[in-house]
C-alpha cells in the first residue's frame, strides 16, 4: 500500500513525496472497494499494518524506518462476492478476515428493488442521481421551453411502466449502473 515517498526512493519518484493513504486519511476512513480483486501480497502488507482492537496504524516513510508515524485510520474493506467463496478459494486470507472486527452485509440492488413496494426507494435512487448530474441553473434558464422544461427537469414523472422495468433489471453493476443509467435519462 502506498505511503508518503521520500525525494529520490526511486525512479520517477516526485521530489516534493507524496501523501499517502494512511497520512491522508488519517482521523478519518480509508474506504477499499473491491477488496476482493486485491492480490495477497497486498492482503499481507495491509494485515501488517491492521489491528483487530484499534484504529491506530504506525507506518513509516519508504527509506525512513526509524521514523514511524501513528495514524488513527478505520479501514473499511468492500467486497461484492460470497466471503465463504473467497476464503474457501484462498482469495481473501483467513487472517485479514479475521482481523476485521465487524462484517456487514448489505443486500444487492436487486434485492433492495424486489422489495420496494410502489417503486418508493426506486424513485428516490433515481431522483439523486438526477439531483446529481442537473446542469447549472443557469444552463437551465437557456432551455428552448424556457420555465415548463425547467420545472420537468427538476421534477421528472416516470411512468409506472418504466420504474417497472427498472426495477425488473438484474443490475449486475449495481448502483454505479443505475446511477449511469439515470444519468441517461436526463
Amino acid at each position: 500500500f502506498p505511503v508518503t515517498i521520500h525525494a529520490g526512493t526511486f525512479t520517477g519518484g516526485a521530489k516534493e513525496g507524496r501523501v499517502g493513504w494512511f497520512e491522508e486519511a488519517d482521523k478519518g476512513v480509508l474506504f477499499l472497494d473491491e477488496f476482493q480483486s486485491v492480490s495477497l501480497a497486498s492482503q499481507v502488507q495491509l494485515l501488517d499494518l491492521l489491528s483487530a482492537v484499534s484504529n491506530d496504524i504506525h507506518i513509516a516513510r519508504t527509506g525512513a524506518d526509524h521514523e514511524r508515524r501513528r495514524f488513527s485510520v478505520k479501514v473499511i474493506l468492500a467486497i461484492n462476492e460470497d466471503v465463504d467463496t473467497l476464503l474457501r478459494e484462498r482469495r481473501l486470507r483467513k487472517d485479514i478476515y479475521f482481523r476485521v472486527r465487524s462484517v456487514e452485509a448489505f443486500p444487492s440492488l436487486k434485492e433492495r428493488l424486489d422489495r420496494d413496494v410502489g417503486h418508493r426507494y426506486l424513485r428516490g435512487l433515481l431522483a439523486s442521481y438526477r439531483w446529481k448530474s442537473l446542469r447549472t441553473i443557469d444552463q437551465l434558464c437557456h432551455l428552448e421551453g424556457g420555465w415548463s422544461d425547467m420545472v420537468q427537469t427538476f421534477f421528472p414523472v416516470f411512468l409506472p411502466e418504466a420504474l417497472s422495468e427498472l426495477a425488473s433489471q438484474n443490475w449486475e453493476g449495481n448502483f454505479r449502473e443505475l446511477e449511469r443509467v439515470a444519468f441517461d435519462l436526463s
